[in-house]
């Protein structure tokens, strides 16, 4: 009986342990991967109507399209994301960009560096003009 417990307590502890170290790794990568994000405000009277196609990796990727008419964003479509379940909230983050015209907009809570990356991703879609 006492051997059982020793062992269940092992791999109890083992799997505390790396759970804690998974949670340090990613909160590293997160903060990493948000000092590389960098966008370019862009003024919608220099884009031309079309649909334009962006993309931006940084520990985590996002690849998008952006339809633009009569200097105004459209729709923005999400076409490839390799989001955590986290992450994934942060696709709302289109319906802001949308009404706001512009990629200067809050970051979706709890979805940082996924909020950061669709935003230079639509930036470098209008950029790529």
């Amino acid at each position: 009986m006492k051997k059982i417990m020793i062992i269940v307590t092992t791999v109890l502890l083992i799997v505390i342990v790396l759970f804690f170290g998974i949670k340090v790794y990613a909160s590293n990568l997160t903060k990493e991967g948000l000092k590389n994000i960098s966008y370019n405000e862009l003024s919608l009277d220099e884009v031309e109507d079309g649909c334009y196609q962006g993309y931006y990796e940084s520990g985590v990727f996002v690849k998008l399209e952006v339809c633009v008419k009569l200097n105004e964003i459209l729709k923005i479509e999400i076409i490839e994301h390799s989001f955590s379940p986290i992450g994934s909230k942060a696709s709302s983050i289109v319906d802001s960009i949308i009404s706001r015209q512009q990629v200067e907009v809050d970051s979706v809570t709890g979805a940082t560096l996924s909020s950061e990356l669709i935003k230079a991703a639509v930036s470098n879609a209008l950029n790529s003009k």
